[in-house]
């Protein structure tokens, strides 16, 4: 057996593997859990797994961070990936709460895009992008804490009625 750091096709690979099982195991919590909660857990864990990559990033760990970016791909989809487009469906009849969740969706792609650009700049690595994303989600969990609003298992116009009245629990 080889003890040799991981290389970029391995590492693809399992992350390929993690996003998919991330994305089987999502069908479970979504059916059981309400998903204000699974949102905050999969934010907290990515913020988590970003945070701990940072430092085995700057210790030049490569195999170590693989294997944390393996485990925010399962926290992704388990809890963004699958479940986001099923809030927005929910929420899309509130034209104010859609726009939102479009505009959160804009940036996420923005800054897939601006990445590479990002890692370029000079004095400005993956070790700063790594520390920026984490910060990034601890902010997503306050933003989530504090505003998003739970729509599981409610009718049409009890979600109308839970909008017009702001009530956020």
């Amino acid at each position: 057996m080889s003890t040799a750091p991981i290389n970029v096709q391995s590492g693809n690979f399992w992350l390929s593997i993690s996003r998919t099982f991330g994305a089987f195991f999502s069908l479970i919590p979504f059916r059981y859990l309400p998903r204000r909660p699974i949102f905050l857990a999969g934010h907290i864990l990515m913020g988590i797994c970003l945070a701990l990559s940072y430092e085995f990033v700057r210790n030049g760990q490569p195999d170590m961070v693989v294997l944390l970016l393996c485990c925010f791909m399962i926290a992704f989809q388990s809890s963004m990936g699958s479940g986001f487009f099923m809030y927005i469906a929910e929420v899309g009849t509130e034209p104010a709460m859609g726009l939102s969740l479009c505009c959160v969706m804009i940036c996420s792609i923005g800054a897939s895009a601006l990445t590479p650009y990002l890692i370029s700049l000079p004095g400005f690595g993956v070790v700063d992008i790594m520390l920026s994303l984490a910060v990034l989600q601890m902010i997503s969990v306050f933003c989530i804490f504090m505003w998003m609003k739970e729509t599981a298992g409610l009718s049409l116009a009890e979600k109308q009625v839970l909008y017009a009245t702001g009530d956020s629990t």
